[in-house]
């Protein structure tokens, strides 16, 4: 392999590294940002109110949660990867 395409292997491996992580943080703060806002809803607008079907915001939730602690263990073993390579 010449050293011009060697060069724009590391660009595009580079390039896909960003990508990549910048995905992750913008999930991170969606997922996060979606659940402060479900909590604050629940409390400032439902209230004391009983809710139809609470089983659905709870499950939601849990999924919140689940892709908030997988994005912070794919940066987790994404530095561990990096550290062995």
């Amino acid at each position: 392999m010449d050293e011009e395409m060697r060069e724009y292997r590391n660009i595009l491996i580079h390039s896909e590294q960003k990508s990549i992580e910048s995905y992750d943080k913008s999930l991170l703060t969606l997922s996060g940002g979606a659940l402060a806002i479900s909590l604050v809803f629940i409390e400032k607008i439902i209230g004391n109110t009983e809710m139809d079907v609470p089983t659905i915001l709870f499950l939601a939730w849990t999924c919140w949660v689940i892709t908030i602690i997988g994005t912070l263990a794919s940066f987790y073993f994404s530095h561990l990867a990096m550290g062995k390579q």
